[in-house]
């Protein structure tokens, strides 16, 4: 008998160390879930940075651990819960970015085309969220809390659900403008109102990112890339938030870029001035070379920090364009024949002369080209606005007599074609005349010696003689 109840005490040990045994080598509960953040422009990159991890402890409450190098004001989960306010979240979150700065993320993901980025597994507990934009959108992104703590389930715990949060987030823009024509001070961002040698003024808006008083970096700079423009440094002027402002060791400094500028705004007054608008205005002289399309363009460029507290920098861009045009007409003689040697002015619609990129008055003389084996003459006349021109003849070969005045027009549904003189390249900016311009020979006088002088004597001799003949026919009858 006292061997059976040993053997039953044996065998109930063992029962119990399996028992316990089981209970060691159980699995913990799987907490993980999964945090899709929305609103993020494809190729910029979700970093989740471990705030605090969670756990359950044996008497089934939930604990945290704490990660290091947190804010003092913010290194527990009550003082974190503590803050509601809009602005104190926001010190909060500033705050967490700093401390955060540098220091290798628990997660990340990069977004896809449909503007998300998820992390299939996320232990629990809380995290700070960053979103850096890496893909030059021009966003920046504001940085958040995410509560992925286990949930209550009755007597027991969950997974929390799978989170989905959309990032707010800042567009940064730039604008680059133009008058619309010299007397019309509309911007657009593309005119073809202006001849080679007009001053154009220039208009360029953007604004400063919301950097807080803490950023690590706020870099802010506005450059200017003209194409075919001088002059542009001297007439610069900044306006911040609707006021003028000078250039200065606590502002900005404005220096050449070429032949264009670039202003760079102090760490200081892009913090204290964050949010506020900036408009840069100038003025360029239309000089350079065109594209075969008849077109310049010009380029306004601002480089941001996305993330002010990560020295990586984005870079947005925005383009102007002025178009220009040429007008081109084939010059003959009344035989059809190329006509060299005739010389032809340009006036605009009011009936002044159009002036060059160099303040003179345009003048064209006839230039000879030979196409496929044949002599052609042209005149033309590039560098011009859209409107209509007047052709006028100023000097006529010799032997021939001034053509009469030829309008043209320009502009952009008519000037599409290429300039056939000029066979070293390819337009398509010019309007070519279907007529061609003729000259006709004068009505001369012989030359001295020929018929024309000796007709003159003989018909002046006969008259003396008639006279001489009826004087002797009166004086007999007298």
């Amino acid at each position: 008998m006292k061997t059976t109840k040993k053997v039953l005490a044996f065998v109930l040990a063992l029962v119990m160390v399996f028992a316990v045994s089981a209970a060691a080598f159980a699995e913990d509960p799987n907490y993980d879930t999964s945090v899709t953040v929305t609103g993020v422009e494809q190729g910029n990159t979700l970093k989740l940075y471990r705030i605090a991890e969670a756990s359950v402890g044996t008497d089934n409450v939930i604990h945290y651990t704490m990660a290091s190098g947190l804010p003092a004001a913010y290194d527990t989960v009550d003082e974190i819960a503590a803050v509601t306010d809009a602005d104190a979240k926001k010190a909060m979150a500033n705050a967490f970015a700093e401390a955060f700065y540098g220091k290798e993320a628990a997660y990340s993901a990069t977004a896809g085309s449909d503007k998300k980025a998820a992390v299939s597994t996320v232990a629990p507990g809380y995290y700070f969220a960053i979103v850096s934009g890496d893909a030059d959108a021009g966003v920046i992104y504001q940085s958040m809390l995410i509560n992925a703590v286990m949930q209550v389930d009755g007597n027991t715990y969950k997974a929390h659900d799978p989170i989905t949060v959309a990032v707010k987030s800042e567009t940064i823009t730039i604008t680059k403008t133009e008058n619309k024509a010299a007397d019309d001070d509309t911007q657009v961002d593309a005119t073809d109102s202006y001849n080679l040698g007009s001053d154009i003024s220039f208009t360029i808006s953007t604004k400063i990112p919301n950097y807080p008083s803490n950023a690590k970096h706020a870099e802010f700079v506005i450059k200017d890339t003209p194409n075919g423009l001088e002059d542009a440094l001297s007439t610069v002027k900044v306006t911040v938030d609707g006021t003028e402002t000078a250039a200065g060791a606590e502002t900005f400094s404005v220096e050449a870029s070429g032949k264009g500028f670039v202003v760079t705004f102090t760490t200081g007054f892009a913090k204290s001035h964050a949010g506020q608008s900036v408009v840069v205005t100038y003025k360029g002289k239309l000089t350079g070379e065109v594209s075969t399309a008849g077109k310049t363009s010009n380029t306004a460029q601002v480089t941001f920090n996305p993330n002010p507290f990560d020295s990586g920098t984005d870079s947005i861009e925005d383009t102007d364009t002025q178009q220009i045009y040429g007008l081109v007409f084939e010059k003959v003689g009344q035989d059809d024949k190329a006509l060299e040697n005739a010389e032809f002015a340009l006036l605009d619609a009011d009936g002044n002369a159009v002036k060059d990129k160099d303040g003179n008055a345009m003048t064209c003389t006839t230039k000879k080209v030979t196409i496929a084996g044949e002599e052609h003459t042209y005149v033309w006349f590039e560098g011009l606005a859209a409107g209509t021109y007047t052709i006028k003849e100023t000097k006529a070969p010799a032997g021939y007599t001034l053509a009469a005045d030829t309008p043209m027009t320009v502009g952009e549904t008519v000037s599409t074609a290429d300039n056939p003189a000029t066979t070293q390249r390819t337009e398509s900016y010019y309007s070519v005349a279907e007529n061609t311009v003729k000259n006709t020979k004068g009505h001369e006088l012989p030359e001295t010696g020929g018929i024309g002088t000796k007709i003159f004597y003989i018909a002046g001799g006969i008259l003396v003689i008639g006279a001489l003949l009826l004087m002797t026919v009166r004086r007999r009858k007298g």
